[in-house]
């Protein structure tokens, strides 16, 4: 029921302002009880924050507006180079031909070209399909991980000792030293140091404790948020900027506002405002990255954002270090000026997005541009800046401008330094500032099936019908070729020195099968140079991927033409992630998701390779549960199997499993637990023999059955009691010849 209430235009603006937002309403305040949760204020939270923002930043960065201009300027020149660059390495032209191969659209210069030579637009979208391709195995590949994660975190392997645990060491070392000291056994320098040394180890190895509880906490909480911002949905997209692109970008945390529905204490419904730090997945045709960078945190990042008057003004009080009077100043004029912000390219992009075209000089939406990088402090100290600043320092800021004036400006908020963008691309390119996309690789074999396509249709309209030869010197100067018609009757002169018929029919040749093979090697051909087999439902991944045979055909197309991607999309999660446990580490109000812990990939292909060894363990496993299996391998093979599912399952087997050994002794220990057990029943249920008199009372009582049964004429009591004298007679018949033996031996 949650909805995303438009408070921030597309990128971040004002909502990237991480460490001065308001927590959620409801996040745990420290010092209430465990089930009791303390309810605050969005600005009680907001004021706590913002405090512990300016506590660690001692210096009140807010500008006039004179300096606002300035540091405008100095960025929007940051920003015309960084676009310069970018056009004149060609990037942005190979972008845009992405783009138009993934919309399936030719160029205007090629477009002209085949009007010229009277030539169909075909485009046949193979680019496009080999995308819905390979989108759909990574889907394939994904959804055979499950609910499993690419990332997890844990505790570092020596975490670090925080002084005042080691200063509680040191202190308990020292009162046991006075203690003996007092008395009289005064410890030499070794002992001292071997106590101290005990004491540490102690206190280490309850942090490792400690770690691995707050390492577990808080991996829950960075899924739960990155559900709570619906990351599927993110990773998608970010997917299909990897795949169309050749690179896509996250960026996050961001703090958004989202409305939900919730009771009231009346109970009626509500609304309800809950800020949340969320992921976004921008344009990369709206990413620029310094002149000298290739990755987003080599050095300066901008964004162009494309938003409302409506979005602007939503951003007025949002934050101290909002210039509300240059947003009214913004908004005041008719219209505002593009300056640098419509891109030659940006007409042509909006044309294959479906948007309408911007104005040459004005635009209706205004461009807001967001810069993340390094500011020299000279810089700084010449728009008045001047506190804690050094001319020849450089410092990490966050600048948001439009139509020359500065929106907000803060020190970078991330309490590493970090901009808060991570790339990937889809197949690497060395030094590169965007990787190989499909459209890129895919290049070749998509005009040559263009080629061969227009080919085709031409030859289909040439060869659907015969064609007709006319000697115009043969016919009657009447004739008019459009005049004939079936059936009629020409009549032509007859001229001395032709041979042939005045009006003759040819057939152009058909080549369509030709044709047709050329354009379906044109596919296997595009198969080979991206390593993406065509997607077919009813193949044997999609229909046993849960299986060891079906997830090993997946690992083989993944590591085919989606290693690099998936393995690339899997660090930048890890990156993000990264982020949020820093931002988590500093705002959540909950201590028991602190801990000295790191980020820690398992790769995608990897957790599916480690998916189909469980499989095959389990399988064989399943084979070993039979009585030969078990008397053949014994129990110290099924544990170890065990050990090994364990593992791959992440599972502490330290703590969850026993060994082969314990095994071992287990097992001999209940199996002579069950003998004993087995004797102890054998001897209780031992009856003592039968003497005579007793056999032939059971004789003569069987007996007396037979002919109660036979009175009543029940045949079912007849049998039974023939059964019974049968027994009886047999018994004595034992005894007596067991007598007689004994007899005969002691004879001799």
């Amino acid at each position: 029921m949650a909805q995303t209430m438009p408070t921030y235009p597309a990128g971040s603006v004002a909502g990237m302002d991480v460490m001065h937002q308001s927590m959620p309403h409801n996040a745990p305040v420290p010092g209430t009880t465990d089930g009791g949760v303390r309810f605050e204020s969005a600005a009680v939270v907001e004021a706590r924050v913002q405090a512990e923002y300016d506590a660690t930043h001692k210096t009140d960065h807010k500008l006039t507006d004179i300096q606002s201009d300035a540091l405008a300027g100095y960025c929007q020149k940051l920003y015309q180079e960084a676009v310069q660059a970018r056009r004149v390495s060609g990037l942005t032209d190979e972008l845009l031909d992405h783009q138009r191969r993934m919309a399936s659209k030719y160029d205007s210069q090629k477009l002209a070209q085949l009007l010229a030579k009277n030539q169909q637009e075909t485009f046949y979208p193979l680019t496009a399909m080999k995308a819905h391709d390979c989108a759909a195995w990574e889907s394939e590949i994904i959804n055979a991980v499950g609910d499993s994660r690419a990332w997890f975190l844990s505790p570092t392997e020596q975490p670090s000792l925080a002084p005042a645990a080691e200063m509680k060491a040191r202190a308990q070392v020292e009162q046991e030293v006075q203690t003996m000291a007092q008395a009289g056994d005064v410890p030499g320098p070794e002992e001292i140091a071997e106590q101290a040394e005990t004491r540490q180890q102690i206190i280490v190895d309850g942090i490792k404790s400690d770690a691995a509880k707050s390492a577990a906490k808080m991996e829950s909480l960075i899924h739960d948020q990155l559900q709570e911002c619906k990351s599927a949905e993110i990773d998608l997209q970010f997917r299909q900027n990897q795949k169309g692109f050749g690179r896509g970008y996250l960026k996050g945390p961001i703090m958004r506002k989202r409305k939900q529905l919730v009771w009231s204490a009346t109970g009626k419904v509500e609304v309800s405002e809950k800020i949340i730090p969320t992921v976004e997945a921008p344009n990369p045709l709206d990413i620029f990255l310094s002149p000298d960078s290739s990755r987003a945190r080599d050095g300066n990042v901008f964004q162009d954002h494309v938003c409302t008057r409506t979005d602007l003004l939503e951003l007025r009080g949002t934050s101290k270090y909002v210039n509300d009077a240059n947003i009214d100043a913004i908004l005041a004029m008719p219209s505002i000026p593009l300056q640098e912000q419509l891109r030659p390219e940006d007409i042509e992009r909006r044309g294959l997005e479906g948007k309408q075209p911007a104005q040459a000089s004005t635009d209706p939406r205004p461009h807001l541009y967001e810069f993340w990088g390094k500011v020299p402090g000279s810089v700084l100290i010449g728009i008045g800046i001047t506190a804690g600043i050094k001319p020849e320092g450089v410092y990490a800021y966050e600048v948001h401008w439009c139509g020359g004036k500065t929106i907000k400006a803060v020190p970078n908020p991330d309490p590493l330094g970090l901009t808060p963008y991570e790339d990937a691309d889809f197949k690497d390119k060395p030094h590169a500032a965007c990787g190989y996309g499909i459209p890129e690789l895919g290049k070749v074999p998509q005009d040559f099936l263009n080629a061969a396509q227009r080919a085709l249709s031409k030859n289909m309209a040439h060869g659907a019908g015969f064609q007709r030869i006319v000697d115009l010197s043969q016919m009657p100067s009447t004739f008019k070729p459009t005049s004939i018609i079936p059936f009629d009757t020409l009549f032509v002169e007859s001229k001395q020195g032709f041979t042939t018929a005045p009006i003759t029919d040819w057939q152009p040749k058909m080549v369509t099968d030709q044709l047709l093979r050329v354009i379906e090697a044109a596919k296997g051909w595009m198969d080979d140079v991206t390593g993406i087999p065509t997607h077919d439902p009813a193949d044997l991944a999609a229909s046993a991927g849960r299986t060891s045979t079906g997830l090993k055909v997946l690992i083989g197309i993944g590591h085919r033409g989606m290693e690099d991607s998936l393995a690339n999309r899997d660090y930048a999660w890890a990156g993000i992630v990264e982020r949020f446990y820093n931002y988590n580490m500093v705002y959540h109000s909950d201590p028991a998701v602190k801990g000295d812990v790191q980020v820690v990939v398992k790769g995608t292909l990897g957790m599916l390779t480690s998916e189909m060894q469980k499989q095959q363990i389990g399988e064989f496993i399943d084979r070993l549960n039979t009585p030969f299996g078990q008397e053949a391998y014994g129990p110290e093979t099924y544990a170890k199997l065990m050990q090994e599912y364990a593992k791959l399952s992440h599972i502490d087997i330290e703590k969850s499993l026993p060994s082969a050994e314990e095994v071992k002794a287990r097992v001999a220990q209940r199996m002579q637990e069950a003998q004993a057990a087995a004797q102890n029943e054998q001897a209780a249920n031992a009856a003592p023999p039968l003497d005579d008199s007793q056999k032939q009372l059971n004789l003569a009582n069987a007996q007396k059955a037979l002919a109660a049964a036979q009175a009543h004429k029940d045949i079912v009591g007849i049998q039974a009691a023939k059964v019974e004298i049968a027994k009886a007679k047999l018994a004595l018949e034992q005894g007596n010849q067991q007598i007689s033996r004994a007899t005969a031996v002691a004879d001799i």
